[in-house]
């Protein structure tokens, strides 16, 4: 199952503390996007590796570092437990997040391995108090100047999306072949996902790349869960693509994606097949524009219940700038989406913003947005689980009094409207006042 924009941005709200120490890392990803004053390596296209400004050229970098620290952090969050009552119930929450990272480079690989994990205490609603995990891994082997392979693995497990340790820093909305959308995100609701993906790139000449990646993911919510309409599901994805680079600074292809995305409980499966054609444009380092569009074919197959399919546009845009203080990010897409703990698949437009301001050398500000809306395409499932739509947005300041140390503060809101699920039906609003101290290190660890 597909993990967008608005999850990560739901993620991001106690954890912008951490963008200074994850800095210590230049971005990086699965294609290793290069430099355009390279005239010989081409990128990975953006449709495909999901990176949507152009990086630094990580080939024949050296690096041997560890990098890690601890998070303090204190919210009032209006709503704690959505659903529960008529009435919003409000509560503090005092967190710790401990963090380190490993990133190992050489001439021909690249090897990263990052965990936190945060422990989270409630001053009224103590039911709720839990210990979170995340395990980022990251290994990447270049056969050669023109073959290059790419393996990645995340693992979350979480009781609340308002207190997850934040992945990615740098420009990544990559989503998974094959499968679409968040669904709905239910902030104090346990669950499990793993996402294993790799990609494969081969430039056969100086103009010319082929290229594949295949994605498995699972999603799990406890037993209990069912109760509320929020169902496991599994996604196996597949995409296969061709890259012409046109010029110094443009490419053009097209690519094919299908996948399975199977949801538990209901035993339902939903099928997908998209082939599009994609342009990109790099800006040398500063900005990126990438356009990607074809017909999607969806089918829809529930046991004892006519199967349904269709035919729908498949549409993403995106556009990244960024400057020596500022970063922009903006995307949008629209697709067939299924699992993500809702029944059906979906007619999804999302859209999702970001922004990063360095002040001065120690006041950042950093504001991210996105909008989804989910109408369900399979018509007899419109009257139990119609869809709806997300909402949520945050903003946050930091200082650095100290050259490891940050301390700030910041705001999120999240508003949702979905039929068929009991926590939004009475209390479908949440907002969460916050502050936080960051202490971060970083540790060569020799040649």
């Amino acid at each position: 199952m597909k993990v967008t924009m608005l999850r990560k941005i739901c993620t991001l709200v106690s954890l912008f503390a951490s963008l200074p120490m994850l800095s210590q890392v230049a971005p990086s990803s699965p294609s290793g996007i290069i430099d355009t004053e390279d005239d010989t390596r081409m990128i990975t296209p953006p449709a495909v590796s999901g990176d949507f400004l152009p990086q630094q050229n990580e080939s024949g970098l050296h690096a041997n570092y560890l990098n890690g620290g601890v998070i303090f952090n204190g919210a009032y969050i209006s709503n704690v437990q959505p659903g529960v009552t008529s009435k919003p119930i409000d509560d503090y929450s005092y967190s710790i997040w401990p963090s380190l990272t490993l990133d190992q480079r050489t001439q021909r690989t690249t090897r990263m391995l990052a965990y936190s994990s945060g422990f989270t205490f409630y001053q009224k609603s103590t039911d709720l108090d839990s210990i979170n995990q995340s395990l980022d891994a990251r290994f990447d082997y270049e056969f050669s100047n023109q073959l290059t392979f790419s393996v990645r693995d995340a693992l979350r497990q979480n009781s609340n999306v308002f207190n997850q340790p934040l992945s990615s820093a740098g420009g990544s909305t990559s989503p998974p072949a094959g499968a679409g959308g968040m669904g709905v995100v239910i902030p104090f609701e346990e669950e499990l996902m793993n996402n294993l993906s790799t990609i494969v790139s081969y430039q056969y000449d100086q103009t010319s790349m082929l290229g594949g990646k295949f994605e498995y993911e699972t999603l799990h919510f406890p037993a209990h869960s069912e109760n509320i309409g929020l169902l496991d599901s599994h996604t196996v994805a597949g995409l296969g693509f061709y890259s012409k680079r046109m010029g110094r600074s443009q490419y053009a292809g097209g690519l094919y994606r299908g996948g399975q995305i199977v949801t538990s409980g209901q035993e339902t499966t939903t099928q997908t097949h998209t082939l599009s054609l994609f342009y990109t444009f790099l800006s040398d380092k500063y900005m990126t524009i990438s356009l990607a569009a074809g017909p999607e074919h969806m089918s829809f197959t529930e046991p004892g219940a006519l199967s349904y399919e269709e035919w729908a546009p498949w549409l993403r845009a995106s556009f990244g700038w960024q400057a020596q203080q500022f970063r922009f990010i903006t995307d949008y897409s629209r697709d067939v989406t299924s699992g993500q703990g809702i029944l059906g698949a979906y007619a999804t437009n999302t859209v999702d913003a970001a922004i990063h301001y360095r002040a001065t050398r120690n006041l950042t500000f950093d504001s991210v947005g996105a909008y989804e809306n989910d109408k369900n395409s399979v018509p007899a499932l419109r009257h139990v689980y119609p869809g709806g739509h997300t909402i949520s947005w945050t903003a946050s300041t930091g200082y650095n009094t100290r050259e490891y140390l940050m301390l700030g503060f910041g705001y999120t809101r999240l508003h949702q409207s979905y039929s068929g699920i009991s926590n939004f039906a009475v209390t479908p609003d949440s907002n969460r006042v916050f502050t936080f101290i960051t202490y971060y290190f970083h540790k060569p660890l020799g040649k």
